[in-house]
């Protein structure tokens, strides 16, 4: 699941449902040099949380850490598909790079333990690295699949319900489609997702803190830095003309700097009595 950004207890809800209804989840742990207990989902205790290594075998640099981190793979330089055509590669970094080759041992280990349960896998799925190379992969079995995408869509959309401008439950509901074959209702839920971040950045262009573009939700920063291809090298706050999280990103085009307005986040916390 390349999905992250900050805490969110409605995030954690959904995998976790859909962890309890037998599915399991690799989760990328971020790329933020941070905790990754500070991070949704990748906090979620019974998913399986991955960071990075490079390829002297050390953590990389940019990767997630800490004590919710269950395992590391190659994230470093990873050549793999890429979305601009059918044919498309491309070479990228990152824990969602490492978070397939953590999926793909699952995957062989659950095809040859079809009885076990998400919450021991952890536990016992690096020992499907022995298998052969060039072993091919078997048939998966998983029969509580469906009733499982139904809850996570339950979930999400008893989010929606509350709040429509939840960009995190919009996200899940567009994976949970694109995993399920809806084409219509994964195209449906992406448009809502990219208004609502795209009405973000029209209220300001991110390049100083007086024209910061203006979220209410931390998660809302790494929805937009992702929509930008932007990965985040260095984040502060800073109090210049506004309360704004300056981000330092690394693009294609090289390091930048984006600002966002977060006044309104510290608010919600206020709300909660969150400090």
């Amino acid at each position: 699941m390349s999905l992250g950004g900050g805490a969110s207890q409605s995030l954690d809800d959904a995998v976790n449902g859909a962890i309890n209804s037998g599915v399991t989840f690799c989760i990328a742990a971020g790329n933020s040099n941070a905790d990754a207990c500070n991070y949704s989902p990748a906090r979620v205790a019974a998913a399986i949380t991955v960071a990075a290594t490079d390829s002297t075998d050390t953590r990389a640099s940019f990767s997630n850490w800490g004590t919710c981190v269950d395992i590391f793979g190659p994230g470093v330089n990873i050549t793999s598909d890429w979305y601009s055509s059918n044919t498309a590669t491309n070479t990228i970094s990152g824990t969602s790079m490492a978070t397939p080759h953590t999926t793909g041992v699952s995957a062989l280990y659950l095809a040859n333990n079809p009885s076990a349960s998400p919450a021991t896998e952890p536990m016992q799925a690096p020992s499907a690295a022995t298998l052969r190379p060039n072993m091919p992969l078997p048939t998966i079995n998983a029969p509580s699949a469906p009733a499982a995408y139904a809850e996570i869509i339950k979930v999400a959309k008893k989010i929606l319900s509350i709040d429509y401008t939840d960009i995190e439950a919009h996200k899940v509901l567009q994976q949970t489609y694109k995993i399920l074959g809806d084409t219509s209702n994964k195209n449906k839920y992406h448009d809502i997702e990219f208004g609502l971040l795209n009405s973000i950045v029209k209220k300001g262009d991110g390049k100083t803190c007086p024209t910061a573009w203006p979220v209410i939700q931390v998660t809302e920063e790494y929805f937009i830095l992702n929509m930008l291809g932007a990965k985040v090298l260095q984040q502060s706050i800073i109090n210049t003309g506004g309360v704004c999280d300056r981000m330092q990103v690394q693009t294609d085009q090289g390091e930048k700097v984006y600002y966002f307005e977060i006044s309104k986040v510290f608010k919600g916390y206020n709300k909660l009595g969150i400090k």
